[in-house]
């Protein structure tokens, strides 16, 4: 049995509350084998949540930078605006 189906097979015995010892009973593996196969999963489960954490902070710090800017840019024309209102108004 290749280990990346043997580790699928024990995260879904893991997820029905079986044993270390009766997970490897079942598999006909050692105890030992099941305990690292259980320690590669949560790293590779930690590992996945940390990447989708990273991409989503990229994402919204991305996202938060461009309204910034826009909000930068509709200021500057409020600015400008009324600059020129000013202007106006001393000329009348």
């Amino acid at each position: 049995m290749k280990i990346q189906e043997r580790r699928r097979q024990v995260a879904s015995l893991v997820s029905k509350s079986l044993t270390q010892t009766e997970i490897a009973r079942q598999l006909g593996v050692d105890q030992s084998t099941i305990s690292g196969d259980i320690k590669a999963l949560k790293e590779m489960s930690r590992q996945f949540v940390f990447d989708l954490v990273k991409s989503d902070l990229a994402f919204y710090y991305d996202q938060s930078l461009r309204e910034s800017n826009k909000q930068r840019e509709n200021s500057g024309k409020c600015m400008s605006n009324g600059m020129q209102s000013l202007a106006i108004l001393n000329v009348l």
